[in-house]
């Protein structure tokens, strides 16, 4: 396995270094500068000399379910986690031509300004005794378990989406 080593900001590939070509992949993100807590897609197209026959990857440190959309690129959907800097890490591994290769970036991301409430509770709401910190623990394995599985599964869904209902949007969540 060899690796390339590439830096995406705001949707443009900017530059690269390792023994692999430059020109391995054009990834394109929708938002281009998404921001932390939202939902963005991806749209990567190899540009190798050889057909890219399988493509798996990481946004962040989970999983991507990436589908081929024609017979070049590929899709994929990435939450951006609330916390961490200013980019999202984002790892692809490319198979082709009997060979797999990684390719490593970031992409840009910008801090949203969500808005805040405080909340006040009981102590004991907010620190757990130990039987409770032990089942909310196997609670968030689990979790992240169905989460893991689910990736495993073809895509479910199509495009484009329809709105639930046709009326105004008075939110944007």
């Amino acid at each position: 396995m060899r690796i390339a080593a590439v830096l995406l900001l705001g949707g443009s590939l900017l530059s690269a270094a390792g023994p692999l070509s430059a020109q391995q992949v054009s990834i394109e993100t929708d938002p281009a500068r998404p921001s932390r807590g939202s939902l963005l897609r991806l749209r990567v197209t190899p540009t190798t000399a050889d057909p890219v026959t399988a493509m798996e990857g990481e946004a962040g440190g989970e999983p991507l379910h990436l589908s081929r959309t024609d017979t070049i690129a590929w899709v994929s959907l990435a939450g951006v986690p609330i916390e961490g800097d200013d980019s999202l890490q984002l790892t692809l591994i490319l198979e082709y031509a009997g060979r797999r290769d990684t390719v490593h970036t970031a992409i840009a991301v910008s801090r949203a300004q969500y808005p805040l409430e405080r909340l006040k509770v009981a102590p004991s709401m907010a620190e757990p005794d130990s039987a409770s910190q032990a089942r909310i623990a196997g609670e968030i394995a689990r979790a992240r378990q169905v989460s893991r599985a689910a990736h495993q599964s073809p895509r479910l869904w199509s495009e484009p989406f329809t709105l639930p209902r046709a009326s105004r949007i008075t939110s944007g969540f």
